[in-house]
C-alpha cells in the first residue's frame, strides 16, 4: 500500500503527506494487522475515502485550531489532522491521528 500513489487527486488543490505522517499510517496499519488482515485494509479504504473528501471539500471539515482542520475517520478512533493553505492552493497533512491522543503531537508538527 503506497498511501501517495493511491490517492486519486483531481482536486485544484495538491496535498502534502510528511514521512511522519506516512509512518503514522505504517503503524496503524501494523497494529490492525495484528489483529485482522481485514480490519488493516478496511482501515486504509476509509482512510483514503477521508483523504478523497478533504481533497474535494476542503473547508468542509471542522476548523479545529487556526487553519487546522479535523476529518473523522469512519468507523475508526482516528482523525485527519490538516491545515489548509487557501491561497497556495495546499492541503498539508499533519497527523493520522488517535483521537485520545495528546493533540501536542500534531501541533509540533505544524510549527
Amino acid at each position: 500500500m503506497n498511501l501517495r500513489e493511491d490517492l486519486g487527486n483531481t482536486s485544484d488543490y495538491v496535498i502534502e503527506i510528511s514521512q511522519d505522517v506516512l509512518t503514522d499510517v505504517e503503524e496503524i496499519l501494523f497494529w490492525y494487522k495484528l489483529h485482522s488482515e481485514e480490519l488493516s485494509k478496511e482501515f486504509y479504504k476509509y482512510l483514503l475515502f477521508g483523504l478523497n473528501n478533504i481533497l474535494n471539500n476542503p473547508t468542509g471539515y471542522q476548523l479545529i485550531f487556526k487553519n487546522v482542520r479535523r476529518c473523522l475517520i469512519k468507523k475508526f478512533p482516528y482523525s485527519i489532522v490538516y491545515k489548509l493553505y487557501k491561497r497556495k492552493s495546499l492541503i498539508v497533512i499533519a497527523s493520522i491521528h488517535h483521537n485520545k491522543r495528546n493533540p501536542n503531537v500534531w501541533k509540533r508538527r505544524l510549527n
